[in-house]
């Protein structure tokens, strides 16, 4: 039985251009960055050192069974999650074997 990831994750991105584009400094949060399949360690790790150096960035300690690369975002500025964003972006674009599909910016704020 598959997961509807893809759908779930096409749907979502409409979404996030709304979030980072309200999301204040300071107000804490993560991104979320989900993969096309489920991904090898070295995916996981590749992204991670690519897109995780920025001040205000640190990448969330990988769990055991876990498929998405979390970054806390509590300590950066809307500039620093611009970044990142374009980081992922360019990341995905360059290199089509890590398998990102997209991500999420959880702000921590409730709508």
């Amino acid at each position: 039985m598959g997961r509807r990831s893809g759908t779930l994750a096409a749907l979502l991105l409409p979404a996030l251009v709304l979030v980072s584009g309200c999301r204040s400094a300071g107000t804490g949060g993560e991104v979320a960055v989900l993969f096309v399949d489920r991904p090898t360690p070295a995916q996981q790790q590749q992204v991670r050192q690519a897109c995780g150096g920025s001040p205000g960035i640190t990448p969330e300690p990988l769990r055991a069974g876990q498929a998405n690369v979390y970054f806390d975002i509590h300590a950066a500025s809307r500039d620093q999650v611009n970044a990142l964003a374009n980081c992922i972006n360019l990341l995905a674009a360059r290199d089509k074997a890590v398998g990102i599909r997209t991500y999420q910016i959880q702000d921590g704020s409730q709508a």
